[in-house]
């Protein structure tokens, strides 16, 4: 899954679709794994500003 910068900022600022890509990107092989947890801190400093 490869997702470009700007279209992976609209959904970490948008809270229902980003919940949705994390929930998928949990139950996806465990490749995603380091993809979400860079997400999910990527998400921490957005929501923090």
């Amino acid at each position: 899954m490869f997702i470009d910068s700007s279209a992976l900022v609209e959904i970490l600022t948008d809270a229902p679709r980003r919940q949705d890509l994390l929930d998928r990107m949990a139950n996806s092989p465990t490749r995603f794994s380091t993809s979400a947890t860079v997400i999910y801190e990527t998400t921490v400093v957005i929501s923090s500003r």
